[in-house]
This record gives structure tokens, C-alpha cells and sequence, in this order.
């Protein structure tokens, strides 16, 4: 159900990382509060993602005035003019842990999902010292919008994600992931 205060978040114009627009937050309630990390995009079409929070989840009480994740690794960096980065976060508490998973985008290969980490404790002092990201998908696929259920599934962890336009879902044993480790769904 939409609030009726919807949008909850619009961009802050001052600031040039989110000047263009703000998009579809990932949210978590954690220690009385919810957590929300948006995507926001500058003029030249970067996606990043900032960060909001607020008591009772539509009144935002706080938001911090730099992103918080913004691309890094060779995978969501601009490769040619228009939209790149960092899109649509998706955010699962497991044990101790934030686990993030987004679409990262070059702005010319396929969209594809990745995964970056954040120790709770570090999330909610602001300090954001994410994992290096990796790729859960493979390269030539597009693949998107991607969570994690936070229990196991079969003694596996469940990630739903969207390729093209189907739904479908995949398993991961565990969160140790090397480069070139696919969702099994593509071994």
C-alpha cells in the first residue's frame, strides 16, 4: 500500500549526486527505525545510493547529505554517455550482517545483479565499509531486481531476481562468492 505522502523521498536539487531524480528505496527496520538506502541520480546519469531513515517509516527524520555506496568496481562505471551505476538496492539482515544486492550497470554491457555486505554495527554508526562487490550473474543476460529471502530455503539461501521479463529464482549455499561463481541457476 502506497502512502498517501507518496513520494517520500525526492531529490535534493543542492546536492549534485541525487539533482535529477530519486528512485525506489531498499528499506530495513533495525533498533526502532527504518533504514532506507535510495537510488539517486546526477545530471549526467549516474546512479548512486544515499540514505535515509525515519521513525515510522514515511516521515524521514534523517538523511545524510553524500552517498553512501557509489560505483567502484569495473562492472557499474560509466563506459559511455547515459545511465550507469548503481541501481535498485534490495536490503536482508542475516546474522550480523547487511547483505545488498543491486543492479549494477556500465551504461553498455547487460544489466546485471551484484552483491556488496555491511556488518550491522557499521551500517548503524554510518560507516560504510561495504564488501568488495562480485556478480551473481553472468555477463550477456540481463538481470535485475534481486533479494535474498532471509531464512534458508533447502538448506540454501533463495535469491528471487528478474531475467528479461520473468521472474525466477536461484539458490546460493553461502555468501563466499569469488568472481566467476554464478547463481547455480547458470552452472
Amino acid at each position: 500500500m502506497r502512502a498517501k505522502e507518496n513520494p517520500i523521498i525526492v531529490p535534493e536539487k543542492k546536492y549534485a549526486w541525487e539533482s535529477r531524480s530519486t528512485f525506489n528505496p531498499g528499506a530495513l527496520y533495525v533498533n526502532d527505525r527504518f533504514h532506507f538506502l535510495y537510488r539517486a541520480m546526477s545530471d549526467d546519469y549516474t546512479s548512486v545510493f544515499g540514505y535515509a531513515s525515519s521513525k515510522d517509516g514515511i516521515h524521514i527524520d534523517e538523511r545524510l547529505p553524500d552517498p553512501v555506496y557509489v560505483p567502484r568496481a569495473s562492472f557499474e562505471q560509466k563506459l559511455v554517455p547515459g545511465n550507469s551505476g548503481c541501481e535498485d538496492p534490495r536490503l536482508t539482515l542475516i546474522g550480523k550482517k547487511i547483505y545488498m544486492c543491486y543492479t549494477a550497470f556500465d551504461g553498455k554491457n547487460a544489466p546485471r545483479v551484484a552483491l556488496s555486505s555491511i556488518a550491522v554495527k557499521d551500517f548503524l554508526k554510518k560507516k560504510w565499509n561495504w564488501s568488495e562487490p562480485v556478480l551473481l550473474s553472468p555477463p550477456d543476460i540481463s538481470d535485475k531486481d534481486a533479494f535474498i529471502f532471509p531464512q534458508k530455503v533447502a538448506g540454501n539461501y533463495m535469491i528471487v531476481h528478474r531475467i528479461g521479463d520473468s521472474i525466477d529464482y536461484s539458490f546460493l549455499q553461502n555468501f563466499d562468492i569469488k568472481n566467476n561463481e554464478w547463481i547455480e541457476e547458470y552452472r
